[in-house]
């Protein structure tokens, strides 16, 4: 008989009780947060990145955006770290806002 700790909805069961409790402790949660851990002012709390990807935001004239682009794309290789540009849009004076992503699986 298959063991139950190892079916999906277990794993999906475990994995959100996870994040929950993460999130919780990150609100400063009294209750959550250990009584040896030094209180967090809320404004330096840390934010928790539940994402997988690591992004990074540029905002350059079009000329240099295309040159961190490749040099992004060049740093960090599609096959070994599914990069990719995420989002690219003009804004304000003749400048554009990208942001690259890639997974820190080769890391």
């Amino acid at each position: 008989m298959a063991d139950s700790s190892f079916n999906p909805a277990s794993i999906a069961r475990r994995i959100a009780a996870r994040r929950d409790q993460a999130s919780q402790q990150t609100a400063g949660d009294p209750a959550a947060v250990s009584a040896t851990s030094p209180p967090v002012a809320p404004e330096t709390a840390p934010v928790l990145n539940l994402s997988a990807w690591r992004r990074e935001c540029f905002t350059l004239p079009p000329a240099e955006a295309r040159a961190a682009a490749r040099d992004w794309l060049a740093r960090y290789p599609r096959a070994r770290w599914r990069s990719e540009i995420e989002n690219w849009r003009i804004v304000g004076d003749n400048l554009v806002q990208f942001t690259m992503r890639r997974l820190p699986q080769a890391e």
